[in-house]
Order: structure tokens, then C-alpha cells, then sequence
């Protein structure tokens, strides 16, 4: 009876073995799945990566233009504060002409009339004299 228990285990033990190589071999299809799989994700991080970097490197030249802008605008705010006040101090000046100009006029006028009567001074000097 011995012969046919070792007989009876030795299929069941070949059944054993069967199933372990093949769930071997599974398990290695299936990890050379997960291999591809991982390998194509790696490929896409490195894709993604180098995006990343390139718009790193756009997003420093975008910040270096706005600081030049800035810059600019800084610039162009400092001269438009010169050119108000020179603008401030030409109107002022245009201003005093102004009065200056109506101040002679108004010496001319006056003048004018003291020279109509020193003529009329003159004049009646000179019937004196006749």
C-alpha cells in the first residue's frame, strides 16, 4: 500500500509543480505588463519634464521682460513728473508774459496820452513864443 500512496502523492505532487510554473510564468508576464507600463509612464514623465523645463525657461524670460517694463514704466512715470513741471513752470511764464505784456500796454496807453498833451504843451509854448 506504501507503492500506491507514493504513486497516489507523486501525480498530485507533478500537479503541484505544474501550477507553480505556471503561475510562474504568469507572474512574469504580468511583471513584464507592469515593466511596460512603468517604462511608459517614465517616458511620459521625461516628456513631461522637459515641458516643465521649457516653460521654466519661458516663464524666466516673461518675469526679465516685466522687469524691464517695470523698468519703463518707471522711467517714463520719472519723465512725465519733468515734463509737468516744466509744463507747470512754461505756463507760469507764459502767465507773466501775459501780465507783462498788459502791464506795457497799458504804459503805452498812458504814454500815449502824455504825449498827446506835451504836444499840446508844446503847442501852446510855441503860440507863446510866436
Amino acid at each position: 500500500m506504501e507503492n500506491t500512496s507514493e504513486q497516489d502523492t507523486l501525480p498530485n505532487l507533478e500537479t503541484v509543480l505544474n501550477a507553480i510554473n505556471n503561475l510562474r510564468s504568469e507572474m512574469n508576464e504580468r511583471f513584464d505588463k507592469v515593466d511596460e507600463r512603468l517604462t511608459a509612464v517614465e517616458t511620459r514623465l521625461t516628456a513631461v519634464e522637459t515641458r516643465l523645463t521649457a516653460v521654466e525657461t519661458r516663464l524666466t524670460v516673461v518675469e526679465t521682460r516685466l522687469t524691464v517694463v517695470e523698468m519703463d514704466v518707471s522711467k517714463i512715470k520719472e519723465l512725465q513728473f519733468i515734463f509737468e513741471n516744466q509744463f507747470d513752470r512754461l505756463l507760469s511764464l507764459t502767465y507773466k508774459s501775459l501780465d507783462l505784456s498788459h502791464e506795457n500796454r497799458a504804459d503805452v496807453r498812458i504814454m500815449r496820452k502824455e504825449i498827446e498833451a506835451w504836444s499840446h504843451d508844446v503847442r501852446n509854448l510855441e503860440r507863446k513864443v510866436a
